[in-house]
């Protein structure tokens, strides 16, 4: 027997890491679990001749600095800011680590001379190669399979690597749908093989669908357990040397699951009307009984009859009606692993014994979760990429069972589920065929991959009618230990919020737009993309590969920089020996910075209670939405101190460029109003450096200069910066070591966003273009960047011309003081050259309840601004569908606001109206439109004698033509009844 002991790593569950009890755990597995509260501000040792610091058991002596006793008078928040909040930046506190011993067990007395025990008592074979001519058809690869089983008859499992330096084969990846990947161990090597497996049962066993029996209620408990068993099987940790008893519940969901299955089954046993249809799964032959094949999986259905719900924030047909009554929902799925590629076959199966043709499969992020191990074979419903106003449209009622407890009561209309779907068509995977590796997760990373997973998809759904559409990516992100997690967390609840899962809350409200808000919302990247936590170190450029955490290697053919960052105060701030900021210095770059900011805000408002004092510099919107964060979760006015910088004149071409993110105008009102509660401001100053303690790395005073260069110094106990600025220090270093052109702290790209390295491209607000562009190419739609993106690399067709000018327009969002929410959607300047700077547009304006509205107009009246500041928290993504049109295509919005006809833009944008612009067929129109009037056009403007209003006449006629063809042809997409000439024809005939 041979033993051989191992080490696994496992990420943690969700509930161990931002929520409040998995703070207390934090907290008490430190050692300073036990640091006294001191509410009076004043150290025990503040009178003494010199200072012991627990931080190190360093001495310090206080006649050698002025701010020792600054350090000591709140000492103890510092070492929770170091010990425990600190630990969420590294990457131990995202895994777990886990003891294993694997035991390779043979009889050694009857071996002969020479020979392998291990070998022998091995049950498994290798397919090393699978090699087929272009015009082989792939699908007869599995008689291949049926055959290499036959030779080796002794023998249960098949594996198969796929070595990740090259390209795998056609006939592998067709072989490759009867294997399943095989997790890697942790190791010192890189670049590891990959590996897959099956079992001869997969391949040779038949599947079968069995009905409910008294006696198959044990199987189906046994097997639910499992869940649980597993679960709590991977919580165990032995990376501690001590013990602890946590407060957070792991394994909440699975104990709700399996009393949930209990209940069904009781239900279906004994009320034979239930809802419910309950199978198990086995494998065997399918012309014996249940109970002579082997139970390998379960699943539980039930009728679904909300899908008219989803078509809001879905992109789903509208002609499926034949489906209405034989649409079902899975409750749960559970199946042995190695049978996955048979999810066609079981679906298929299903049908016949329920006569349900389409299965749907619901995720809520803040709902108890079911598993569904088939999900990943099912097909994933892309949600809408445009939002529309639902214009006071009613959800369904949903009727849940009275005798279910526990069972997820989903609200399809609003909530944020991820759905799968599976409509009984082949599966077909859809991806590149590179290796692609992504440095970052900005909102750009988010919206590329969305375009990544769904390349398959498009506006007709000729792929998603024809098969079930699969993603298989070659896709890897590294990303900064905590970003990734952080930002699909969805245990967190807000202490402080009267409502504690409120969106509005600045620990839910996201600021980007709703294509990239859905990536974390509408779906889980994790399951097809590979997330690498670690620092970037160094990109060697000849080899290909990126060096992570200063010993693991990433092979690529494709390197994607997409880790710009929206604030950065100095490119020269001093960093300690782990190249880290001082700990009571914020930058909200990501959702991450906002868990250590607020529960670095708790720590001050329960350890300092009357002398705390928050310093925060900055004057872009962003800024007004953290400031609405401290006055609405405890903090007092008079303790936050504002200092707005000066701002230095820009380039000629960025004073052009149209930013969503800042708004001057506001913030005059918005200083006047923080005013008045006794906040203070000092306006025009810049940031020189600041103090910290001899012996730790904290700020403990911030010295800021005015244009005079007289000194304002301020002590601080947390200092938060919101100045503008898109490249991290560490990530210029990297990128300087690595021979990437920069200038002016900007990476260097061309047109096709290539850096000086073609393989590399560059994406976010951190590129500056190497040759002169007319057009805005900063501050614009992610979703647009992703798209040309696509087409550049050759990842995706276009479905419109492409063209390199921006098209659509940018949007931000934010929560501001005094319970207002402002959206900002602006139009990237498509022609630079033609724009004057300091130029004043027409700006138009209303206010009416408590809302302001503001419309920016440009020289040839598109609309290229809307500005909305209102007390009313309901989503305003709906406007993009307006920003870029011409203000005569909103019903004359000029001449209406002169005559004073319109009291408010926002409900002026919210009529019947507007229902027809946000159709997913009206861009579709325009440039039909288009095609038919330009040549018109030109041919009367080559007569010399051709009247004007002659053109506007046949213009008129034309455009009117086909808008009622529009309207006609989508009349039953719309809320509102649009009337048409043959109503009044048939009204008057009746």
């Amino acid at each position: 027997m041979a033993l051989r002991s191992s080490t696994s790593v496992e990420p943690k569950p969700e509930a161990t890491l931002f929520t409040a009890d998995a703070m207390d755990d934090l907290e008490s597995s430190t050692i300073i679990g036990g640091v006294p509260r001191n509410d009076s501000g004043t150290s025990v040792a503040s009178a003494s001749m010199f200072k012991v610091s627990s931080i190190h058991g360093q001495i310090v002596y206080s006649n050698n600095s002025e701010t020792l006793n600054k350090f000591c008078l709140a000492e103890a928040i510092y070492l929770k800011f170091m010990y425990i909040f600190e630990k969420i930046m590294t990457i131990k506190y995202y895994i777990s680590q886990h003891k294993k011993t694997i035991n390779l067990c043979y009889n050694k007395e009857n071996l002969q001379k020479n020979e392998d025990g291990v070998q022998k008592a091995s049950n498994v074979f290798a397919v090393k190669f699978i090699c087929a001519h272009k015009d082989f058809p792939l699908e007869r690869l599995f008689n291949f399979l049926c055959a290499m089983f036959s030779v080796f008859p002794d023998r249960d499992y098949c594996i198969m690597a796929i070595p990740t330096s090259t390209k795998p084969l056609r006939s592998h990846l067709e072989a490759l749908k009867y294997f399943m990947p095989v997790a890697q161990r942790p190791s010192e090597m890189s670049n590891l093989d990959e590996v897959y497996i099956t079992h001869r049962s997969t391949i040779f066993g038949e599947i079968s669908l069995y009905r409910l029996e008294r006696e198959d209620v044990e199987t189906v408990q046994r097997l639910a357990m499992d869940l649980k068993i597993d679960f709590e099987s991977k919580s165990i940790s032995y990376s501690s040397s001590f013990s602890y008893s946590s407060k957070v519940n792991t394994h909440v969901h699975t104990d709700n699951e399996v009393r949930v299955i209990e209940q069904i089954m009781e239900d279906v046993l004994e009320n034979p009307h239930s809802e419910f249809d309950v199978f198990t799964i086995r494998c065997g032959n399918s012309s014996k009984p249940a109970h002579d094949n082997t139970p390998i999986g379960f699943v539980i259905v039930r009728r679904f009859l909300y899908h008219r719900d989803l078509l809001l924030h879905y992109h789903l047909p509208k002609d499926d009606h034949h489906l209405d009554h034989e649409r079902a929902e899975i409750i749960t799925l559970k199946l042995h692993p190695l049978f996955n590629n048979s999810c066609d076959l079981i679906f298929r199966s299903l049908a016949g014994r329920t006569n349900y043709f389409d299965y749907y499969f619901f995720c809520g992020r803040k709902a108890n979760i079911f598993s569904n191990d088939l999900k990943t074979l099912m097909m994933l419903v892309e949600p809408r990429p445009r939002k529309k106003n639902v214009f006071n449209t009613l959800p369904s009622i949903i009727k849940s069972p009275k005798t279910i407890v526990g069972l997820p009561s989903y609200n399809y209309f609003n909530d944020h589920l991820t759905v799968f779907r599976h409509k009984l068509n082949p599966s077909k995977f859809f991806g590149n065929s590179n290796r692609l590796v992504i440095i970052g997760f900005s909102s750009e990373c988010r919206a590329f991959l969305r375009q990544l997973l769904f390349v398959w998809n498009s506006k007709n759904h000729k792929n998603s009618k024809t098969y079930t559409c699969l993603p298989r990516l070659q896709v890897t992100v590294i990303a900064e230990p905590g970003i990734v997690e952080a930002e699909y967390e969805c245990t967190f609840i807000c202490p402080e919020c009267a409502n504690s899962r409120s969106k509005s809350c600045f620990m839910y409200y996201e600021n980007s737009s709703c294509y990239v808000r859905d990536v974390i919302a509408r779906m889980d990247l994790r399951y097809w993309v590979q997330f690498i936590t670690g620092h970037v170190n160094y990109i060697d450029r000849e080899k290909k590969l990126v060096r992570i955490n200063k010993a693991c290697d990433v092979v690529y053919d494709t390197l994607m920089l997409m880790n710009s960052v929206n604030f950065n105060l100095k490119d020269t701030l001093p960093f300690d020996e782990q190249e880290r900021r001082p700990y009571n210095f914020i930058q909200l770059n990501h959702r991450l910075d906002r868990f250590i900011m607020f529960y670095k805000v708790r720590v001050l408002l329960e350890e300092l209670k009357r002398s705390y004092r928050i310093v925060i510099f900055g004057s872009n919107l962003s800024t007004y939405e953290f400031i609405d964060f401290l006055l609405t979760h405890g903090v007092d006015p008079t303790h936050v101190i504002l200092v707005q910088p000066r701002e230095v004149t820009p380039s000629e071409e960025e004073q052009k460029y149209k930013n969503p993110m800042d708004d001057t105008n506001i913030g005059y009102v918005l200083d006047d109003m923080l005013s008045d509660i006794d906040l203070t401001i000092y306006r025009d100053f810049t940031f020189s450096h600041w103090v910290q303690h001899a012996a730790s790395n904290f700020i403990l005073e911030v010295v800021f200069t005015d244009c005079y260069k007289n000194a304002l110094r301020l002590d601080c106990d947390i200092f938060v910066s919101f100045r503008v600025g898109y490249m991290d220090p560490i990530v210029k270093k990297c990128l300087i070591d690595s021979d990437i052109q920069l200038r002016n702290n900007k990476i260097l790209v061309n047109k096709k966003f290539q850096t000086n390295d073609p393989d590399i491209y560059a994406v976010g607000n951190f590129i500056q273009f190497n040759e002169p562009v007319n057009h805005q190419y900063r501050f614009t739609s992610e979703m647009e960047t992703a798209q040309k993106l696509m087409h550049i690399m050759g990842l995706r067709e276009s479905e419109k011309p492409y063209e390199e000018k921006y098209m659509y327009p940018a949007f931000f969002r934010a929560t501001l003081p005094m319970d207002y929410y402002i959206t900002k959607v602006t139009m990237p300047c498509r022609y630079l050259s033609s724009c004057v700077v300091n130029c004043m547009n027409c700006s138009l304006t209303t206010y009416y309840h408590n809302t302001f509205c503001r419309i920016g107009l440009s020289q040839k009246m598109i609309v290229d601004e809307i500005v909305v500041v209102t007390k009313r928290s309901s989503s305003l993504d709906y406007l993009e569908h307006f920003c870029g049109k011409h203000e005569s295509m909103l019903n004359n919005l000029k001449a209406h606001h002169k005559n004073g006809d319109i009291k408010c833009f926002l409900k002026f944008l919210q009529e019947p109206w507007t229902e027809l612009l946000m159709h997913e067929d009206f861009e579709d129109l325009q440039q039909q439109n288009r095609k038919i009037l330009m040549p018109m056009i030109k041919n009367l403007q080559n007569l010399k004698d051709s009247p004007e209003q002659h053109l506007h006449d046949v213009n008129k006629h034309f455009l009117e033509q086909n808008l009622l063809d529009f309207v006609r042809e989508n009349r039953k997409d719309f809320k509102h009844e649009f009337a048409l000439p043959e109503d009044y024809v048939e009204e008057n005939f009746g």
